[in-house]
């Protein structure tokens, strides 16, 4: 089965994002509208204006020390912490490979391509702008993956870091999730909450034949087991 350890995942993402804003910048000098593609152009600013140089001057002094890059980049590289549809997307694609040989067809979703709606609909993003919802108002934020095969439904993924309010802001979301589900999911459909990086067991204790509270591993253990 597919395992990942979070915490290192973010870590790793991190240090690729400091190497490529290091090496873009010491050896390309990237105009500012490429920087602003990969870097956290808000910290750009700010460094710019502590060190009091333009950007020109930045870029040189960038492109005659890789030194200079890779302390800059640590200041402006966007936070691997912040990215977490990146990580939950690699934690859907790594199940997927990993449940092929079960004939299961699991893939991530883009943003916005499935949305359950507060009327009890999940509609496709055509469907929702076709009938003129308002995603703020009338819809929880959407799907996060799809899988078909001996089982179908859909995955809501979630990452969960350290401490603070990020917490009671994932409890939050996936309980709504799981209310919606019970009051309006199709009785031949799984909803899968996908927590990894925590285990909430009050959520845990919401679960029932076709509502799954699971980590990555408990995911597949699941699917297999079905």
């Amino acid at each position: 089965m597919f395992s990942v350890n979070v915490s290192d995942l973010r870590n790793e993402r991190q240090k690729y994002n400091n190497l490529m804003i290091a090496q873009e910048l010491y050896c390309n000098s990237p105009s500012y509208s490429n920087l602003e593609k990969i870097a956290n152009i808000k910290a750009v600013d700010r460094l710019l204006s502590e060190l009091e140089i333009d950007y020109d001057d930045f870029l040189t002094e960038c492109s005659n020390s890789i030194i200079y890059s890779k302390t800059v980049a640590v200041a402006i590289a966007k936070n691997a912490t912040r990215q977490g549809k990146k990580d939950e997307a690699f934690i859907i694609d790594g199940i997927s490979n990993a449940m092929k040989e079960y004939k299961f067809n699991i893939r991530s979703c883009g943003v916005n391509e499935y949305r359950p709606c507060k009327n009890g609909q999940m509609l496709s993003n055509e469907e929702f702008k076709k009938q003129n919802l308002n995603k703020d108002v009338d819809a929880f934020k959407s799907v996060d993956g799809i899988f078909d095969g001996p089982k179908s439904g859909y995955i809501f993924a979630k990452i969960v870091i350290g401490d603070g309010g990020h917490q009671d802001n994932v409890l939050h979301e996936i309980n709504q999730y799981i209310d919606w589900a019970k009051q309006y999911g199709e009785s031949d459909k799984i909803y899968v909450m996908l927590i990894d990086g925590k285990e909430f067991g009050i959520l845990k204790q919401k679960q029932t034949d076709n509502i799954w509270v699971v980590n990555n591993i408990e995911f597949q253990e699941k699917l297999i087991g079905n």
